[in-house]
């Protein structure tokens, strides 16, 4: 899978998760757009500097830390993300991101194992 592949995925994936987490906990009643503009936009933020930065640090790391690390920082910096786009509290910024991107690391890796 090419990076450009990787992030449709990744967008089809966390887009609505995002999207259908805050629906059903009512978080931001009126403001579903704007979550989901926060999603693609977390997203399009994170997925490049993922494409850079995880070669390099292939000799620093073995591949489950290293995605550990990588996906633990993406999550965090997508979670600034929905707080600041989407008016979150934090802990529900969290939440969204760490599922979301939870979700499309498991199907990410399935897609990789099937191919």
């Amino acid at each position: 899978m090419n990076q450009t592949e990787a992030l449709l995925v990744t967008l089809s994936i966390e887009v609505p998760i995002a999207v259908a987490l805050a629906v059903w906990r009512g978080w931001v009643a009126g403001r579903l757009g704007t979550v989901a503009l926060s999603s693609l936009a977390a997203s399009l933020l994170t997925h490049p500097l993922l494409w850079i930065v995880d070669p390099r640090l292939k000799t620093s790391f073995d591949t489950p830390m290293r995605w550990a690390l990588l996906e633990t920082a993406i999550a965090l910096v997508e979670a600034g993300v929905y707080v600041v786009g989407a008016g979150l509290t934090a802990r529900r910024a969290i939440v969204t991101s760490f599922l979301a991107n939870a979700a499309s690391f498991g199907i990410g890796v399935a897609i990789y194992a099937w191919a």
